[in-house]
């Protein structure tokens, strides 16, 4: 794995209207990765250092995967403040994609970031019933399984997750959600009526490419676990991830339809077009 490094910027001066001289200033960081195709990651950060600090004590951030080199930014950066889809490598390794699906945009490694990184990435929850949607964890992701954005074929078309096709319903909804990087390689678990008791984190599979059928994807997807606990503090640190939004639901035989009709393709960037036409198109009634 080539070498990640990464740059940091002098804490922005607050204006003197803003600033408690009681408590230290709020400040912004940015950090620079650099990913194994060369290209740079920029993660934006807030934290906190005192008003007369000219740089930030970079020591939270320190990571095997990162150098904290003079890197000034180029063009073809990727920021980390988008919403992005989890692909699979060839290797069965996430990878991200930005979700807006900007022509000529290359999905990245989430291993090339530190672990503590926060990432914000769409996942996507099938169910029976339209009114399910109106559950509360159906609207939290609250202890279920959802998948990534290959899941949404696979799942809907027979041979494929299943011999019928939509094993767990027709319906989905698309969610945003946060994640801390490094648990992508927690593990996961299958949740059963809304409970969840094993998984302590948000947990991921490696990419499956294995059919039904014993036949396998040219390109893998993944199934995430969110199990939920009322706990005291911030979810993201506890339990590795927190719910952000969820639109929906949408109608997935509608999907299916112009999915087959579109060729039936596997390769995420085309995958994508056709779940974001069917999200920007309103085809969510049946």
């Amino acid at each position: 794995m080539a070498a990640v490094q990464a740059a940091v910027v002098a804490c922005e001066d607050v204006a003197e209207g803003d600033r408690d001289e009681a408590a230290p200033a709020t400040e912004k960081k940015v950090m620079v990765c650099r990913g194994r195709d060369d290209r740079q990651i920029l993660l934006a950060r807030t934290m906190t250092c005192s008003t007369e600090a000219s740089e930030f004590d970079v020591s939270d951030l320190a990571s095997p995967s990162c150098d904290f080199d003079s890197i000034p930014p180029t063009p073809n950066a990727v920021a980390l403040s988008v919403v992005h889809d989890v692909v699979a490598s060839p290797s069965g390794e996430p990878m991200l994609l930005a979700a807006s699906g900007e022509a000529g945009e290359l999905p990245f490694y989430v291993a090339d970031l530190p672990g503590d990184t926060p990432l914000v990435i769409r996942v996507f929850r099938f169910f029976e019933t339209k009114s399910d949607a109106a559950t509360p964890w159906e609207r939290e992701l609250r202890n279920v399984n959802s998948g990534s954005l290959l899941w949404v074929p696979v799942h809907m078309q027979p041979k494929m997750h299943s011999m019928a096709g939509a094993k767990y319903g027709d319906w989905f909804t698309v969610h945003h959600i946060e994640v801390l990087a490094k648990h992508f390689k927690s593990g996961y678990f299958m949740c059963e009526e809304g409970s969840c008791p094993l998984a302590k984190t948000f947990g991921s599979t490696r990419g499956v490419e294995k059919l039904v059928t014993g036949k396998n994807l040219p390109e893998g997807y993944f199934w995430f676990v969110t199990p939920h606990r009322e706990i005291d503090g911030d979810s993201l640190e506890r339990l590795g991830w927190r719910h952000l939004s969820v639109e929906g639901p949408f109608d997935g035989t509608s999907f299916l339809k112009g999915w087959k009709a579109g060729g039936m393709p596997t390769e995420a960037t085309s995958v994508q077009e056709m779940v974001n036409a069917l999200l920007t198109g309103g085809s969510g009634n049946k």
